[in-house]
């Protein structure tokens, strides 16, 4: 989810308490944090691409050695954006509300693997 937000928007998920565990392990997501808490308005858009990128390779990992059921990350991964709109968490862009994840769900539904 990391990889999806603004600074303002990390800021108001981190406050209730909303990232996931695997964002708290990835070690340039704790540098992104870090960065935001010791020096507010520091650039640190290499660190976030270094996140996305250690946070899909990892999913990938979890994915090819069986540890990762990719249907329950969606639910979750749904749920978690639901339950911030819920709680009156607005993103700064509006379209920026996880409803893509419905369509991935959709698909692993309508077009299973052979």
């Amino acid at each position: 989810m990391l990889a999806f937000l603004r600074e303002s928007d990390i800021i108001r998920v981190r406050s209730e308490h909303a990232l996931s565990e695997a964002s708290l392990r990835n070690p340039f997501a704790v540098e992104v944090l870090e960065t935001l808490d010791t020096m507010p308005g520091q650039a640190w858009l290499a660190l976030s691409w270094r996140q996305y990128m250690y946070a899909i390779s990892d999913l990938e990992e979890r994915i090819e050695n069986g540890t990762a059921d990719i249907s329950h990350l969606l639910r979750e991964a749904e749920r978690r954006w639901l339950s911030l709109e819920d709680a009156s968490i607005l993103m700064e862009e509006p379209r920026n509300n996880g409803a893509w994840i419905r369509a991935w769900r959709r698909a692993l539904i309508e077009y299973p693997r052979h």
